[in-house]
């Protein structure tokens, strides 16, 4: 039977012995692969509807937003989880296999779409060119405000964690999304939008998208939290980004 290390914050009996020991990367993590394929696809589904616009009525008027704005809050509460349970290098890692499934899909798309239509299929070659072909502007914006915001969200609930001292899960967690959210937001809606539509509708629609996302996140902590207890406990991980250099470039989880 295996026995598996947590990584805590070293001891001063640690530092004078010069252990950088990182046990974690060393063990079969079982979670972790699925949680990676689970946050590109989260990634690369969000932004494929994002074209789709709902409405619901409500006391207070009609309330308008893009239906994947619900789902999104999904590749925030899962970069809390990894942040919190594998640090930020194996993080980081799932941000860039992330943003490369969602540059992957893109290309896909767009070479499908380029391709001439059978003459017969012009009606639905019409709605799939409708619901597909983002143009390279708001694609642009998109994935630059998810590489910043998810760094940005990462970053802030490493360096959080160990100033909590691991205590308060939900606290960093809110926290992180918050300004990973405000940054996503600050980025993507002028960058895609600005010339297009006037600053006032920009800001009322990042104003209301950004609600939603922060909403649904504080909503889903509970349960969020409950579920890094698990995976601590499964993983036989904790880790402390205590000497970890915030180098949001590169892919290596160790060293």
């Amino acid at each position: 039977m295996t026995t598996l290390t947590e990584k805590r914050p070293a001891s001063d009996a640690d530092r004078t012995q010069g252990s950088n020991i990182r046990p974690e990367d060393h063990l079969n993590l079982r979670y972790y692969d699925a949680l990676t394929v689970l946050a590109a696809t989260t990634a690369v589904c969000v932004n494929m509807l994002a074209l789709k616009v709902t409405r619901f009525e409500t006391p207070f008027g009609p309330l308008t937003f893009g239906g994947a704005v619900v789902f999104f809050p999904i590749t925030y509460i899962l970069g809390d989880v990894l942040t919190e349970v594998y640090g930020f290098r194996r993080a980081r890692r799932v941000i860039w296999l992330s943003f490369g499934a969602q540059l992957f899909a893109a290309v896909m798309s767009w070479a499908v779409l380029a391709m001439p239509p059978a003459p017969e299929k012009l009606t639905i070659h019409e709605h799939y060119l409708a619901v597909f072909s983002a143009t390279p502007r708001i694609f642009a914006a998109s994935l630059t405000a998810f590489l910043v915001g998810d760094f940005v969200n990462s970053i802030i609930l490493a360096r959080q964690k160990v100033i909590d001292h691991g205590r308060a899960f939900w606290k960093r967690a809110i926290l992180s999304t918050v300004f990973g959210q405000m940054a996503d937001s600050l980025i993507f809606y002028p960058l895609a939008f600005a010339g297009i539509w006037s600053w006032p509708l920009i800001g009322t629609i990042m104003v209301t998208h950004y609600t939603l996302k922060v909403g649904i996140e504080v909503v889903g902590v509970p349960l969020c939290t409950r579920f890094v207890t698990f995976l601590k406990r499964a993983e036989g991980v904790d880790h402390y980004d205590v000497d970890t250099e915030f180098n949001p470039f590169g892919l290596k989880v160790d060293g």
